[in-house]
């Protein structure tokens, strides 16, 4: 990095402006230099970071380590903030690396410190990083709110709740997928429906209910329509909670109208951040509303053709791709089309073998074979746990 000041009293995450030798370069009188963000740890594979300053005067700003990819960047006076980002390169097996960025504002000098460490073995950027280099030789499988063969026709556990999660867990599926509603006092809770008389023993809008009234009623099997005595609607930190560390988390947010930063508070205060990918439709927009928050959550969106991987494949957190199943699945056959493209990117393929779960339980199997002839990486079901899925699979070396 080239260097503006023969002497700096450089204060290592902070600054220091006290400085006079000018070796040789033409310096201004003055400058100011404020940094808001002095220390930057970052945890995951190739995360887009930033730091954020003011400066009187002009700035240029880069990197003394090779890891961190930062091009030596500059601009102008501004009483706005302003931003520097960077983006680390791959992570280093098992080990922490430290490296500084360098910001000099004329004669005032800020040292960032940055640093990197391993991701953890349950992170889920880990986990879709396995899932590519793999090369399809797995499929994973998604439990559609949370539910399983067993767990409704034998346990009759309900959809979106802790038993059924815990089932999911000593079964071994790979993932979750959960609904969120808001109550009427803001509690955000697991539900898919608008109405709770669906999966409780009650009634009534739950956006119309305060989270006490909500609990005063047992929740129950949608399909079977029993009852488990005590079982509640749980919040969306008791549900993450109860799935860190054991099964990773596909929020479904694709239709909820809560605000992203809402729902980011309680991933980020359960520790849940590198263990949920959130789900948000059809819409880039919305999706970024999360990265925009934190870049380090995963995004994942359903595309339904190759144009629409565009709209935010370039963002690093959208390691998933979900395919529209109406649009390109009719139960015999597949087009691969799209899943080839969305691998050939790097990404992975995520679908729904919901609309065909009787058949395949009935025993025509059919769909599930277009599905793993077309490399989709993740199903989503909710019978993940049925003979004639985990058969399949298995006779094909997939599970």
């Amino acid at each position: 990095m080239k260097k503006y000041l023969k002497t700096l009293f450089v204060l290592v995450l902070g600054i220091s402006v006290s400085c006079t030798e000018d070796n040789g370069i033409s310096e201004p009188e003055t400058a100011t230099l404020k940094v808001d963000s002095q220390e930057i740890t970052i945890s995951g594979d190739n995360v887009r970071r930033e730091i954020t300053f003011t400066c009187d005067g002009s700035w240029e700003a880069a990197t003394d380590s090779e890891w961190i990819k930062l091009e030596t960047v500059s601009g102008p006076a501004s009483s706005e903030q302003q931003y520097v980002f960077f983006t680390p390169e791959d992570n280093t097996a098992g080990k922490e690396r430290t490296g500084i960025v360098e910001i000099t504002a004329k004669n005032a000098y800020a040292a960032i410190m940055i640093t990197q460490i391993p991701t953890s073995d349950n992170s889920i950027s880990n986990l879709f990083t396995s899932v590519m280099e793999e090369n399809f030789s797995k499929v994973r499988i998604c439990a559609h709110r949370a539910n399983t063969y067993s767990g409704i026709f034998k346990h009759h556990y309900p959809e979106n709740s802790i038993p059924a999660i815990e089932h999911c867990i000593a079964l071994g599926i790979d993932m979750a997928e959960i609904d969120v509603r808001k109550t009427k006092d803001g509690v955000l809770v697991c539900l898919h429906d608008s109405n709770i008389k669906n999966v409780t023993n009650g009634s009534g809008e739950v956006a119309s209910m305060t989270y006490a009234e909500v609990c005063q009623y047992d929740m129950k099997s949608r399909e079977k329509d029993v009852v488990s005595p005590g079982v509640k609607i749980p919040t969306l930190e008791e549900m993450l909670l109860a799935c860190k560390d054991r099964i990773w988390v596909n929020l479904d947010l694709s239709k909820t109208t809560i605000p992203a930063r809402e729902i980011m508070q309680v991933i980020e205060k359960t520790g849940m951040l590198d263990q949920v990918t959130c789900y948000t439709g059809s819409s880039a927009d919305l999706g970024k509303e999360y990265y925009e928050i934190d870049n380090r959550i995963s995004i994942h969106l359903s595309v339904s053709s190759t144009s629409a991987i565009g709209n935010i494949a370039g963002t690093k957190s959208v390691p998933l791709f979900q395919i529209n199943t109406a649009k390109y699945w009719d139960g015999t056959s597949a087009s691969s089309d799209l899943s080839n493209a969305i691998r050939k990117r790097g990404y992975c393929t995520f679908s729904n073998l919901l609309n065909y779960d009787k058949k395949v339980r009935d025993g025509n199997i059919d769909a599930l074979k277009a599905f793993c002839d077309a490399k989709i990486d993740f199903l989503q079901t909710d019978y993940g746990d049925h003979a004639n899925i985990v058969n399949y699979l298995k006779e094909r070396g997939l599970r």
